[in-house]
């Protein structure tokens, strides 16, 4: 059995996991090494519950300050981050009386926590004054696992495999649909989720075109649907739903999604659609411009609205000090 579509009622968690999870075994099982064989690979989680896989071992992260410190090591991906930083993040009103102590004391929660994964675990290094999480081949965390899987995606597109585009973008779209640390805030919080929502966004746009492509048209509209209400001001998604309702030859359907962009661009932004929508609308006004039912469909257009890399989705806006996505 496959991994559950976005659209099946299994959502939330249990379906990140269940999509997730399934991508794991394929890709590192095979070549596990044999001390690591009984356990498996390592699945870590940071969207939703924040929480380790290994096997059937399930293991939640348990407090708000080792929480938010494996978050922001696993977001800088490898990369060493300052105890300072650490620091910064946990105290942003001023640092705790003995703070270094403090921190060495979430450090050790943490290893803890990655000490009942098993050997295959993420490992934390610490080198002078800075910590890094190390991901070893058959370890993986759940943001950039979808990020892979998203481009993975965008590459089976453009050699023509839909059906394989349209399996790793939805999955890809199931893991994002979680929020990053819920019931935290922060500005630079804010400025990932931002990111992660712009990737879900641009997984489900390629998953709709995909399906497109591969005959489901209803499947694509209501992915593309998906899209649109995540941000009603991603025009990309609004050009791709009526892209994929021209696709399935019902023009007025591809009119009342030109015209509830406009209308939203307008009223809410006091801009109107960019260079090319109104020809759009033209060709959909149109009784012989309309593809037929079954045609292809072209897909979002690498750089355009919001669809700039794999962490696409415009300008990115992070707070002065605040950690940038990579």
């Amino acid at each position: 059995m496959g991994a559950p579509a976005v659209t099946d009622t299994v959502v939330g968690s249990s379906a990140h996991l269940y999509a997730i999870q399934a991508d794991i075994q394929a890709d590192i099982q095979a070549d596990i090494p044999a001390d690591m064989a009984a356990t498996g690979p390592v699945h870590i989680s940071l969207l939703g519950v924040v929480r380790g896989h290994c096997g059937a071992t399930e293991v939640v992260l348990a407090g708000s300050q080792p929480r938010l410190v494996l978050a922001l090591l696993g977001l800088n991906h490898g990369r060493p981050v300052r105890a300072d930083e650490l620091a910064e993040m946990l105290w942003p009103e001023g640092r705790a009386r003995h703070w270094e102590g403090a921190i060495r004391g979430v450090i050790s929660k943490l290893r803890a926590f990655l000490s009942e994964l098993g050997p295959a675990a993420p490992r934390l290094d610490n080198v002078g004054h800075t910590y890094r999480l190390v991901c070893g081949d058959h370890a993986t965390i759940d943001i950039w696992h979808a990020e892979r899987q998203v481009a993975e995606a965008a590459s089976h597109m453009a050699a023509g495999l839909a059906g394989e585009a349209a399996t790793v973008a939805e999955r890809a779209a199931v893991v994002l649909t979680d929020r990053l640390l819920p019931g935290h805030d922060g500005e630079w919080l804010e400025a990932w989720r931002e990111q992660f929502s712009a990737m879900r966004r641009r997984a489900l746009r390629l998953a709709a075109v995909a399906n497109t492509a591969c005959g489901d048209h209803d499947k694509a509209i209501r992915l593309a649907a998906d899209s649109v209400s995540d941000d009603l001001y991603d025009e990309e998604s609004h050009r791709v739903l009526m892209a994929v309702h021209l696709a399935a030859g019902n023009r007025a359907a591809a009119l009342r999604a030109y015209g509830n962009c406009r209308r939203v661009l307008a009223e809410d932004l006091g801009v109107s659609p960019s260079a090319g929508w109104d020809r759009a609308s033209t060709a959909a006004d149109s009784p012989t411009a309309a593809p037929r039912r079954g045609q292809a469909v072209r897909g979002p257009r690498p750089g355009a609205g919001g669809d700039r890399g794999v962490l696409g989705g415009g300008t990115q806006r992070f707070p002065p000090g605040s950690p940038r996505p990579r």
